[in-house]
């Protein structure tokens, strides 16, 4: 190989070798920087020309793929060229500099829980991103997971489909077939070693981090059941009932028992972050409540209420406790005597309620206040409904220049207080439906569907 390809790119050293190819680091002497950059030389292992023909067709398919998959997202390497010189295979993409993952998973050094679930979260996050091309990764495992220098992100390399142009192979009756199945024992389920991988294989890779992370035991050392093949692992890890169960699932040796694609698993997985998602709507801090027939929500303040009830709770208490201890009339104002038990909340406003001259405290009319949520025909602009409306300003009307409309497709979906997972929760959305989208920060997606801007994750939505 030239030391130099295409005039362009400088071959520097090989980072990597293996049965498919090697990848060399190399600089682009065509830019002013000469930024670093990674090639990737794959050689057909079957020298007959049917082969290489069918090699070149999918090498010209799978580097469109790759570029496609760069340009979605940062956190996946983009495909700066690809060509193909005397019969020999060239990707160009960008270089990563980072650290494999491998070297935060030690052997004897397990990861606590709440680590492993950021971690596990992580990974889902852009492995969904592939997932919604349809592409199959093939090739999950630590080596190929770079913790990226400049801000600590995980960015997935070293898709495998394209290694097949190294490992395809034509019989004596001219049909293509693969010499070996691509992938990693330890890493790769039973459907992917046959040469039939699916989207669940990706999340089975995902899940084998998962125990190699709690355990703190590589994969190639964790036990099996003898009879069933069934990883034995709980034991060997301090984890949490609903994460193993999780981690169970995804491990499942049957395909379609596991979560299907890493959106339905990091759906999951949210789950487990934040146990308020599976719990009765009721309990939901925020009162905040998606009705999946009805397009509007509405936020209860039962706290506007609160100082009314404690302030006659007190003079009620106060009132008895005077007439108990005093044995003789004197002149001094009557203490205030409750009726009732409760305060009644209706539309019409409460009269002042005090012994002595006080302004009047009025309740604005709502409709039927109670402690839950209530659903609204017809949202107002905002979740305040006290405040007065204010007059557009241009930053506003910029913003309403921004929207887009995106489609939440894996409910229930959660939209925090911040583009973060430790963000507070505003709402659930738990009906497939339509959202108005305001920017991104990162892979969060702002929106005003709980009546007061937020953050959806980007693997909960897409964009018609």
């Amino acid at each position: 190989m030239s030391d130099v390809l295409l005039s362009r790119y400088q071959i520097l050293q090989k980072l990597g070798s293996g049965g498919f190819g090697d990848t060399y680091l190399a600089k682009d002497i065509a830019l002013p920087t000469h930024p670093f950059c990674v090639v990737k030389h794959l050689q057909p292992k079957d020298p007959d020309p049917s082969a290489l023909s069918i090699a070149k067709t999918f090498f010209e398919r799978e580097a469109e793929c790759l570029y496609r998959l760069g340009e979605k997202s940062d956190r996946i390497p983009r495909l700066y060229a690809h060509f193909e010189e005397n019969g020999q295979f060239y990707l160009v993409q960008e270089y990563i500099d980072g650290r494999e993952l491998s070297e935060e998973l030690l052997p004897g050094k397990p990861l606590t829980e709440d680590r492993t679930i950021k971690l596990l979260w992580e990974i889902l996050e852009v492995l969904a991103i592939v997932h919604r091309e349809n592409v199959i990764h093939r090739d999950i495992k630590p080596s190929n997971i770079m913790r990226r220098k400049c801000d600590g992100k995980l960015v997935l390399i070293d898709f495998g489909a394209v290694k097949e142009i190294s490992a395809l192979a034509v019989t004596s009756h001219g049909k293509t077939s693969m010499t070996v199945p691509i992938g990693t024992p330890g890493y790769m389920p039973s459907e992917q070693a046959r040469g039939k991988p699916r989207l669940a294989s990706d999340v089975y890779a995902v899940g084998i981090i998962g125990i190699e992370a709690l355990t703190g035991i590589a994969s190639d050392r964790l036990p099996e059941d003898p009879n069933t093949g069934v990883i034995i692992w709980r034991d060997r890890a301090t984890v949490s009932d609903s994460l193993a169960q999780f981690l169970d699932k995804t491990i499942h040796e049957y395909h379609l028992s596991r979560y299907q694609n890493a959106s339905e698993a990091l759906q999951a997985l949210m789950a487990i972050a934040d146990p308020s998602v599976s719990s009765p709507l009721s309990t939901i801090p925020t009162a905040v409540v998606a009705n999946a027939s009805r397009k509007s929500i509405t936020v209860s303040k039962p706290s506007k209420f609160v100082p009314i009830a404690v302030t006659l709770g007190s003079l009620a208490v106060a009132g008895g406790v005077g007439i108990a201890l005093l044995n003789r009339p004197i002149n001094v104002p009557p203490p205030v005597i409750v009726n009732t038990p409760t305060i009644e909340l209706i539309p019409e406003p409460i009269p002042t309620v005090s012994p002595e001259p006080t302004p009047e405290v009025t309740i604005a009319p709502e409709p039927t206040p109670t402690s839950e949520a209530t659903i609204d025909p017809e949202p107002e602009p905002t979740s305040q409904p006290e405040e007065p409306e204010s007059t557009p300003t241009p930053e506003a009307t910029e913003t309403a220049k921004l929207n887009e409309v995106a489609l939440v497709f894996n409910p229930p979906s959660l939209v925090r207080t911040e583009p973060t997972i430790t963000g507070s929760i505003l709402c659930p959305v738990r009906s497939v439906r339509k959202i108005s989208i305001y920017g991104s920060t990162d892979s969060w997606y702002r929106t005003d569907v709980c009546g007061t801007m937020g953050y959806i994750h980007q693997s909960q939505i897409r964009f018609d």
